[in-house]
């Protein structure tokens, strides 16, 4: 009689002996030294001389806002000051005068003591009056915008006639031609990112072709409600032909935990008798 053959159910062992995995994550290039410029004055924009994509050169003028009332306010110094500067100088032929008295015995010592400090008054009014005509000046240098450095305008987020507050981005400057790469990396790689670890980018504009990278940054905190965090790559390789916002992949060989290494099967495969588990 033949044996009675048992059903068998078997399943899927996974190895995981690899010390490393690739992942590969999405992101995009950027300037990798980029400025946001804006004015330290707020006021109409009457002047705006560059566009995206513009070469500028240190220095140059890039936009300008409407400066009138603050020329007024340097007017208002200015005549401040002048009038200062008679008080000061009747205050000081006072204290000359007192003070030849004083030393010929024909004055008090309260006179000479009223007309020194009448005089000293009239110097530090003469010196605030002119500071505040240089504060005025330098007021109105702030309603020009200069380029900091050279570089290349990568953005212009204001239009004229605009009504801009101080502190507003009116413009980002890349300066150089460094290109680097933000990548997206989901929040439970990260931990096993090391800063200088080599990657390989790939841009979609390059089918066949990728960079040498290495991790310069990695994020401590998460991108606006996103749950990826920001990594940045510096590029070892360089090509006139890459640009700011081109679409790219990176791929990174992530440390797997030693832990985490070993053949592994689903519990449901694991028995156990009086001798201790099996398979």
């Amino acid at each position: 009689q033949e044996p009675i053959l048992r059903p068998l159910r078997y399943t899927k062992a996974h190895n995981r002996l690899e010390a490393s995995e690739d992942k590969v994550f999405t992101g995009s290039s950027r300037p990798a030294e980029e400025s946001r410029l804006s004015l330290r004055v707020g006021g109409t924009l009457t002047k705006l001389l560059v566009s995206q994509g513009d070469k500028v050169t240190k220095g140059q003028t890039l936009a300008q806002v409407d400066a009138s009332d603050l020329q007024l306010q340097v007017q208002d110094a200015t005549s401040a000051l002048a009038q200062a500067r008679a008080q000061a100088k009747v205050a000081e032929a006072e204290f000359s005068r007192v003070r030849s008295l004083y030393e010929s015995n024909a004055a008090s010592r309260s006179q000479y003591d009223q007309a020194r400090a009448q005089s000293e008054q009239a110097r530090a009014s003469r010196s605030a009056a002119n500071n505040r005509v240089q504060l005025a000046k330098r007021q109105v240098s702030y309603a020009t915008l200069k380029a900091p450095t050279d570089g290349v305008v990568t953005q212009v987020a204001v239009q004229v006639n605009e009504n801009l507050s101080p502190g507003q981005v009116l413009m980002m400057l890349a300066a150089g031609d460094e290109i680097e790469v933000l990548a997206n990396v989901a929040g439970t790689f990260v931990p096993r990112l090391t800063s200088g670890e080599a990657v390989r980018v790939r841009f979609k504009e390059f089918d066949k072709t990728s960079f040498a990278g290495v991790v310069r940054e990695i994020g401590v905190a998460p991108r606006d409600r996103e749950t990826t965090f920001p990594v940045v790559i510096a590029l070892e390789e360089k090509d006139d032909k890459l640009r700011s916002g081109m679409s790219a992949e990176v791929a990174f060989s992530l440390k797997t935990d030693p832990a985490q290494l070993g053949v592994f099967v689903p519990s449901t495969a694991v028995a156990q008798d009086n001798q201790g588990s099996f398979v």
